[in-house]
């Protein structure tokens, strides 16, 4: 793993608008490319995401495009685990997305974890609505 990855990932939140942090985001994911295996990476999003639970790392943003590479490849069980963490208003998109993109038991895992999150009285307003406008989506709408 490169060292730098921890202080270069915290560079995105720094910037001054989604803009500039979209282009910091490029320049990192280029890097994480170049790894032997870049989804060791995803833990590390994860985790930023985490420590910046409302930052407008876009919609969806390079930094989510980047880990969802890795669906059906171990991405789920990682974003599951940060999601019981501590949702944020990206994890809440990506756990919809995938509650979107499965049937069965895996889609009731995932829609469960958004009923759980959209309880949550620890995690910010912005959050917890988004989880409980994709919870309702899935319980409601269809």
């Amino acid at each position: 793993m490169h060292p730098d990855i921890h202080r270069e990932l915290e560079q995105i939140t720094l910037a001054q608008d989604y803009i500039e942090a979209g282009q910091i985001s490029d320049v990192v994911i280029e890097q994480l490319e170049q790894m032997p295996d870049p989804i060791t990476a995803v833990p590390m999003i994860l985790q930023l995401m985490e420590r910046h639970p409302t930052f407008d790392f876009g919609v969806p943003g390079p930094l989510v495009h980047f880990v969802e590479r890795f669906y059906r490849k171990g991405y789920e069980d990682m974003l599951c685990e940060s999601f019981t963490r501590r949702p944020t208003v990206h994890t809440v998109l990506m756990m919809h997305r995938l509650a979107n993109g499965n049937s069965g038991e895996l889609k009731q895992k995932y829609v469960g974890l958004l009923e759980q999150a959209s309880r949550r009285q620890d995690i910010d307003a912005v959050t917890r609505n988004s989880a409980i406008e994709y919870y309702q989506y899935h319980t409601e709408g269809k």
